[in-house]
């Protein structure tokens, strides 16, 4: 088999990842194993977005205006495609899915582009041995991407535009390393769009270029870029949407107040499985960092430092840190240099096994996750069985049949009930002074209803019951009743609370 063909097998090898995870996500999805959060709360604003030409809808599973909650303009493109394909929430997880896969291939044409750049590469070895030092390196990269913690667990968190700035991000490292100066320039701005922590790094990159990079050009125009939106961000956006949530606030406010006591909380919050999602990157950067790093350490520096003061590693916060990571390490030429090291099997090859080797150990975890809800049917956050398949079946023959104005439901099923003409709420979050018309609770446990449990759903069933005036559904899976459920019922537990 030709070396070109194979390297094509390689890159389709990688291509498992979003595949695997997708196929997961949808397993998932109909099994009502994903909570509300974050799925429900993009996938509503998409949906109303699209159905609706809303430019900042109100989220009923939220209780907010999306732009008031996080500025991602990026949710109006997306809701477009959304449209044009399928105003679906399976839609916008493909789509999500698409995000990296056009990431992937950015990759895979830097890497490319290392080739063709290292003198190294094709001074010393022959033809045959530069296919297989390709092959190599080619398989290197591969394993990294599609073993690479923080991408796979972000995959398994969908939706979320912090998951989708990895696109941008791999057009900013590169563009940045080759001192690109419109390139930076735009995917900057459009890196501002997926979310209003990134201006912070922007502002953070163009400090580089006047510090270090000695360009004043290139650092007022990125600083531009940098305070224009955190100007607007933080700045203009209550005037032109109404009061916005303050995520930062607290983090600030303990910072300045006691740094001392606010690093040690940032400590306390981290463990031995949020560090490896990082770790696997430790022995790459220790042979490819050079002076050309330091723009993406300041450009990662206020999104590490928010991380750390949060303790939010988990679910989609680790991918525009990794991605970045990734970024560089191709960028660099590591992945051509290791393979070649492998070929001729220097001393330095062992390492670069153990490099491999801490990247799979570290993502496997994840797979194996996967693959027990996708081929076993286990999943520690849901029931996954035929018979409750049937129930669902059933569940929403029942909710296309009635003529739903408002209704309350538990977290895990929010997602797959979304509709543009319905408002949804989730018991344990948003509830409006008026109550509902229709209430669904999950009943098998375990179920992914946070931030409530189980007991708390018994306890608003029990409070809803004399406001029902018929019920609909009532089996070991699901009570959907139709009746006048007033706010105090359904708030009777709020967050976990009683």
């Amino acid at each position: 088999m030709q070396s070109k063909n194979v390297t094509w097998l390689i890159r389709l090898f990688a291509l498992g990842l979003p595949l695997i995870m997708l196929l997961h996500n949808l397993k998932a999805y109909f099994h009502h194993c994903f909570n509300n959060n974050d799925l429900a709360l993009y996938s509503e604003a998409i949906l109303r977005m699209g159905n609706h030409f809303e430019l900042n809808p109100f989220l009923s599973v939220r209780g907010v205006f999306i732009l008031n909650d996080h500025f991602e303009p990026i949710l109006w493109p997306v809701a477009l495609v959304v449209r044009l394909l399928g105003n679906s929430v399976i839609t916008v997880m493909v789509v999500e899915i698409l995000f990296l896969v056009v990431a992937m291939e950015f990759w895979w044409w830097m890497h490319c582009r290392a080739f063709r750049s290292s003198e190294y590469y094709e001074r010393t070895f022959d033809a045959e041995e530069k296919k297989l030092v390709k092959l190599v390196s080619f398989l290197l990269v591969a394993v990294a991407i599609f073993f690479c913690k923080g991408l796979l667990l972000a995959l398994t968190f969908p939706i979320h535009p912090s998951t989708w700035s990895i696109l941008p991000i791999a057009f900013l490292v590169y563009f940045t390393l080759k001192e690109k100066l419109l390139g930076i320039v735009v995917s900057a701005a459009a890196l501002c769009l997926f979310r209003e922590e990134f201006p912070f790094a922007v502002l953070a990159l163009s400090f580089y270029f006047l510090f270090f990079g000695k360009n004043f050009r290139t650092f007022l125009a990125v600083g531009a870029v940098g305070a224009a939106f955190t100007i607007f961000d933080f700045g203009l956006r209550p005037y032109l949407v109404g009061p916005i949530v303050g995520y930062g606030n607290g983090l600030v406010t303990s910072l300045l107040n006691d740094p001392l006591a606010a690093i040690a909380e940032g400590f306390s919050k981290f463990n031995f499985s949020l560090f490896s999602i990082y770790y696997p990157f430790i022995l790459p950067l220790l042979f490819c960092v050079r002076k050309n790093f330091l723009p993406i350490l300041f450009f990662l520096s206020p999104l590490l430092l928010i991380r750390f003061l949060s303790g939010q590693h988990n679910f989609h916060y680790a991918a525009p840190i990794v991605a970045t990571l990734i970024s560089y390490i191709i960028m660099s030429g590591l992945p051509v240099r290791a393979g070649a090291a492998l070929v001729k099997r220097e001393k330095v090859a062992p390492i670069i096994i153990i490099a491999l080797l801490l990247f799979v150990g570290s993502g496997i975890s994840v797979y194996t996750k996967a693959f027990k809800l996708f081929i076993g049917g286990k999943q520690s956050k849901c029931v996954v069985s035929s018979e409750k398949s049937l129930a669902s079946d059933r569940l929403f023959e029942a909710v296309e049949k009635e003529k739903i104005v408002s209704m309350a439901a538990s977290g895990g099923v929010t997602p797959r009930l979304l509709d543009p003409t319905i408002k949804l709420y989730h018991l344990g979050g948003y509830i409006p002074d008026e109550g509902v018309k229709h209430l669904l609770l999950e009943k098998s446990f375990p179920a992914n209803v946070w931030p409530l449990q189980e007991s708390d759903l018994i306890l608003i069933q029990k409070a809803c019951s004399p406001y029902v005036k018929r019920v609909i559904i009532d089996d070991e899976f699901y009570y959907f009743a139709e009746g006048d459920f007033p706010f105090s019922a359904l708030h009777l537990v709020q967050g976990g609370k009683k």
